[in-house]
């Protein structure tokens, strides 16, 4: 349970700081690296539907 409670303080931070800091800062070659390196990682995520 000790990890639950780490990801229920860890996801709303992620959810409300890093990830719109990241949309608000981070130019467009910035997020096409983030994107590589999830690729190269092997993340489940799909890419969303332009």
């Amino acid at each position: 349970m000790a990890a639950m409670a780490l990801l229920r303080d860890h996801i709303p931070k992620e959810q409300d700081g890093v990830f719109p800091a990241a949309l608000a800062n981070l130019s467009t070659e910035e997020w096409e690296a983030v994107e590589a390196t999830r690729i190269k990682a092997g993340s489940p995520l799909s890419r969303p539907v332009a």
